[in-house]
């Protein structure tokens, strides 16, 4: 079994070898690496041909630069594997790391594994693990699992964490069969948010099995989120809002029933937490604008229609306290909130 490891690579010299040592070296043998050099401007084209002259596993492709999306896209087309999974530039995985899923795929006929993380900050490491249970294998019924309606939202209990929403998104962290999902493209990051998310919802749909293993061997790297304000993403709630019209789209073509249509009216709730950090991060603008383009996003009208519905009970209070704010559009509680949080996070590194 061969598997494609595919890493999209930007400017990312202070991380790139470490990260490639970790594939070069990895237990498992029947690799390919498929390094995309997204137009680079500093030393990561150049370090990625002297990989590639030393082992012959790497295949190197040059590219104009064009966002992650494009270039994982310029990667999928490359791949010769059986599965196929993503590694991030700036991240590494334990040398076992892929020798583990391939015991997995091998023993279960599964078309996706994928695995719980590790969050490495400077000082600490933070596993993020989705289930309670080591291993469990997923089956669709018509489309419909588990897997994918997590993806789409949290309902239940699982509104307890507002803040792990986004955890279970991304590209990387699975493995995924080629020959039937190889067709299935990332949207442009410029148009949507979280293009990882419509990819795997598209990819857990057509899933007719798919398994979780609590292999915590991929290690994502927050080590160099140095700066709050370089987190600022112009046009964020509409890329969110694009997002979430296209999987309510999704959901009706594909009747797939309360539960998902539930768990997307929570995500466009939760969704303001991040929005609402992403506002009162912009440095470039006084606090008193950000109350206003805040204000501005709160009254929007898929928020009024998504509050009517939206649970709070299992809320921490705290939690409880900010989405009813929200739900007011209380913008000037809104950005006292989090810009007290901001403030905490940069205390704390």
């Amino acid at each position: 079994m061969k598997i494609s490891i595919i890493v999209p690579v930007y400017n990312a010299e202070e991380y790139l070898s470490k990260c490639l040592e970790s594939l070069v070296n990895q237990t498992y043998r029947n690799i390919e690496i498929i390094l995309v050099d997204d137009g680079s401007t500093d030393a990561s084209p150049q370090m990625c041909d002297e990989y590639a002259q030393k082992d012959d596993r790497i295949i190197v492709i040059h590219k104009e630069n064009e966002g992650l999306s494009l270039t994982r896209n310029v990667g999928m087309a490359a791949i010769t594997g059986d599965f196929f999974t993503f590694v991030d530039s700036d991240d590494w995985l334990s040398y076992n790391y892929v020798e583990n899923l391939v015991v997995a795929l091998e023993a279960n006929d599964i078309d996706i594994v994928f695995t719980s993380y590790l969050k490495e900050y400077k000082s600490k490491s933070v596993g993020v693990t989705f289930f309670p249970e080591d291993e469990i294998i997923f089956k669709s019924s018509e489309g419909s699992n588990e897997v994918l309606r997590r993806l789409v939202g949290e309902i239940g209990d699982e509104l307890q964490h507002p803040e792990r929403i986004e955890n279970l998104n991304t590209a990387w962290g699975k493995c995924y069969r080629t020959s039937k999902f190889k067709q299935l493209k990332f949207d442009d990051g410029n148009e949507i948010r979280s293009e990882d998310l419509w990819f795997n919802i598209q990819a857990f749909y057509l899933t007719e099995r798919s398994m979780y293993i609590n292999n915590q061997g991929y290690h994502y790297n927050k080590q160099n989120e140095n700066s709050i304000v370089s987190t600022y993403t112009p046009h964020l709630a509409d890329k969110f809002n694009k997002l979430n019209n296209m999987i309510e789209d999704f959901i009706g073509l594909h009747k797939l029933g309360e539960d998902y249509i539930l768990a997307l009216n929570s995500r466009r709730v939760l969704m303001l937490l991040t929005i609402a950090i992403n506002e009162f991060s912009n440095q470039k603008i006084s606090f008193w604008q950000r109350t206003k383009k805040m204000k501005t996003i709160l009254n929007g009208q898929e928020y009024t229609k998504a509050f009517r519905k939206f649970e709070y009970g299992k809320l921490s209070c705290v939690y409880r306290i900010f989405f009813k704010a929200c739900e007011k559009k209380q913008a000037m509680i809104v950005g006292l909130i989090i810009s007290m949080a901001l403030f905490k996070r940069k205390r704390l590194g």
